[in-house]
């Protein structure tokens, strides 16, 4: 997605936005075992983890048919 939007010329600091996108990805990483593991504390155990999983997919879901939006600069 990343080459998508911003093409593959040279000057596109192309190295800059994938850092970018593993520091979110370890972020996410980091943030999902911190609150997963006070989530198992709870009385619904292993469900409640699973259960917020899937509702916050489904919020992702949404945001990204609604705003992502791509021009195609590399086809």
């Amino acid at each position: 997605m990343i080459v998508f939007q911003i093409g593959l010329t040279a000057d596109n600091n192309l190295g800059m936005y994938a850092g970018a996108f593993n520091s979110a990805n370890c972020a996410g990483q980091f943030l999902n075992f911190a609150l997963a593991t006070q989530l198992v504390k709870t009385s619904m155990t292993f469900a409640l983890p699973v259960l917020v999983g899937g509702i916050l997919s489904t919020v992702a879901l949404f945001v990204a048919i609604f705003f992502l939006k791509f021009d195609m600069k590399t086809m």
